[in-house]
């Protein structure tokens, strides 16, 4: 890519009375003699100030880039840069935001020189899509930089150190005092005890083989083996064949969530609740869930030479190729399945069901999990976080996130847990800390959409894959932009706060107070929670989001023809958690209901985070 002129002085400065410094206006005539040509105009200056910047527009092939830097003179703070077409974004009419960035890619010494900072990380790129440069149209494209509004909240609280399991999730009091509530006859929590006995019995008849585990390169498919349960056709025949299983024995399927849930069942029954009549064995569901960690522990994670997990350069696709896409797959395939593995090990040590010999495999295990993590989350942010919009706080880095903090509870590790907490560990860099994670998964005060994945119509009934409307309102998660069907928007909103929730009871458990912090933008779990709890109250629970029904929730637009999809399980450890809150709790008994038949009702990690 030619990258004539970025580093040459040009400083791009602004006047702008608002939270935006500069605005750098570049026009373009996409023409078919243009086009495959690298195009580099220089910003007028377009005023004084502390912050300064440059840009150029380019194409690599047939693709736009627009490269650059941006600081605020003497601030090693990386600041946002955001990217408009048409207008610039204080006009009337406004601008279309169509990316927004960190400036936090390294820079080279001329940058550091301009910027007053000799170790800056104030360089960005954006890769707008083709469509926004009609050929023969002339568009002009505005760049925006505003200072970052400083430093990142601490969490009011320290690291409590805690000999005793369970540890993570939750603690050997919370669950006896869910016991307590399990033997109330008739309360909500005996029916959903019943309810996940059940479930359990239907896991011990079920006739996947445990003991066998996926080793290989594909992150896919160790997604399915260990991470999550449902399973399509393909899937179950590929992993039959690869495992040379029997007729008439299935593959494993989410073999994590699967121990984990056998795990809390016979974890509450040793703390009291009394088993419905008819229900399985509480110590045949404990040696099952022991089964399948210790087979993962002794010969899964493995790539297809049989070496251990520890970078994303042992992955590979469906051909067995290396994939420089997988990236942010492995966070998901492997992070979303940790939880439940951590969980499900804390649990087995409170029921004594390992002995020392087993616990160190498994210690072993999670610790080399916590390492290809941490490391595949710092590659992907060294390598791919130009693409910064969607980077920070999807789904993927909170689950990735959260299984770390996870694992480094479990393992009581105190430095490793404020390595993932905080990221200002040199020894153990984490490039993308919880804090970081958390400011960009939810939205805040004042925030602006992060709109890296262009809109293709003017709505969300036109616009596929991706919608997000102009402007997001506080509470929102970051995943509410995509679009394939009417379960995306708040299914994967409520999959990122569930993870989000997560992370909150083992900061909790581990001595912070995860429930009263509040990011740089004010925005918190409550928020979030209580923004989502709108649609469960116009739409109701598992209902389209029309205008009619919700238009008096902020930024309701976004969610038109939206399933209210998992809210409820949301809202009812909202209400566990915040019960002064009555736009949370006035919906309590509608969740309650609406749990007990949805997808992930029986989650094990949230179980029994309720209100009877």
């Amino acid at each position: 890519m030619n990258r004539t002129g970025l580093a040459n002085g040009l400083q791009v400065a602004g006047v702008r009375q608002s939270s935006a410094i500069f605005v750098t206006v570049l026009t373009l005539v996409c023409t078919s003699s243009l086009w495959g040509q690298a195009i580099v105009q220089k910003g007028p200056v377009l005023g004084t100030g502390r912050v300064t910047g440059a840009y150029a527009v380019l194409f690599d092939g047939d693709r736009p880039v627009v490269d650059g830097w941006a600081c605020e003179r003497g601030d090693r703070t990386s600041i946002v840069v955001r990217l408009y077409v048409d207008h610039p974004p204080d006009a009337t009419p406004k601008g279309t935001l169509i990316a927004t960035t960190q400036a936090d890619m390294w820079n080279e010494p001329a940058v550091s020189g301009l910027c007053e900072d000799q170790l800056g990380r104030h360089r960005f790129r954006f890769f707008p899509s083709s469509s926004f440069l009609p050929k023969g149209r002339e568009r002009k494209f505005y760049v925006e930089a505003v200072p970052a509004p400083g430093p990142i909240p601490k969490f009011s609280g320290s690291y409590t150190s805690l000999s005793m399991h369970p540890r993570v999730f939750t603690t050997s009091e919370e669950l006896e005092e869910l016991a307590r509530r399990i033997n109330k006859p008739d309360s909500y929590s005996a029916k959903r005890f019943k309810q996940q006995a059940a479930k359990v019995a239907g896991d011990l008849a079920s006739p996947n083989d445990w003991s066998a585990v996926y080793t290989g390169c594909n992150a896919s498919l160790i997604q399915y083996a260990f991470s999550y349960e449902p399973q399509d056709n393909h899937v179950d025949q590929t992993l039959h064949s690869l495992l040379g299983l029997g007729p008439g024995v299935k593959a494993p399927a989410g073999a994590a969530v699967f121990a984990s849930r056998l795990a809390l069942y016979a974890a509450l029954v040793k703390a009291g609740a009394a088993p419905p009549a008819g229900a399985p064995d509480s110590t045949q569901a404990a040696a099952v869930a022991k089964k399948i960690l210790l087979a993962w522990s002794e010969r899964g994670f493995r790539d297809g030479q049989g070496h251990s997990l520890a970078s994303s350069s042992q992955f590979c696709n469906t051909e067995g190729k290396w994939d420089d896409g997988l990236g942010a797959a492995i966070g998901l395939a492997i992070g979303r399945g940790v939880h439940y593995s951590v969980h499900a090990q804390d649990l087995l040590m409170y029921l004594g069901a390992l002995n020392k010999p087993e616990i160190e495999q498994l210690n072993t295990m999670h610790a080399a999990l916590f390492e290809l993590l941490r490391n595949n989350l710092n590659d992907e942010f060294d390598r791919r976080h130009q693409f910064g919009c969607d980077m920070y706080g999807n789904n993927q880095r909170v689950g990735h996130l959260a299984a770390l903090l996870a694992v480094a509870r479990l393992l009581d590790d105190k430095r490793r847990f404020e390595a993932a907490l905080f990221g200002q560990d040199s020894a153990i860099p984490v490039r993308l800390p919880w804090t970081l994670v958390f400011d960009a998964a939810i939205y805040g005060e004042g925030d602006t959409p992060h709109s890296c994945y262009p809109n293709t119509g003017p709505d969300r009934a036109s616009s596929h894959p991706f919608f997000s409307t102009a402007e997001a309102a506080p509470g929102e998660m970051n995943d509410r932009f995509r679009n394939m069907g009417p379960g995306q928007g708040l299914g994967y909103t409520m999959g990122t706060l569930e993870r989000v929730f997560d992370a909150a009871e083992i900061l909790r458990n581990a001595g912070y107070d995860s429930y009263g912090y509040h990011g740089v933008h004010n925005q918190s779990i409550e928020i979030a929670i209580q923004y989502y709890a709108c649609y469960a109250k116009g739409a109701g629970f598992y209902k389209i989001v029309t205008p009619e029904n919700s238009r008096a929730c902020p930024d309701a637009e976004q969610y038109y023809g939206n399933l209210v999809h998992e809210v409820d399980r949301e809202l009812l450890i909202g209400a566990y958690r915040f019960p002064r809150n009555a736009a949370i709790t006035s919906l309590e008994d509608g969740a309650r209901t609406a749990a007990f038949s949805a997808t992930f009702g029986l989650d094990s990690i949230l179980f029994g985070k309720w209100r009877d």
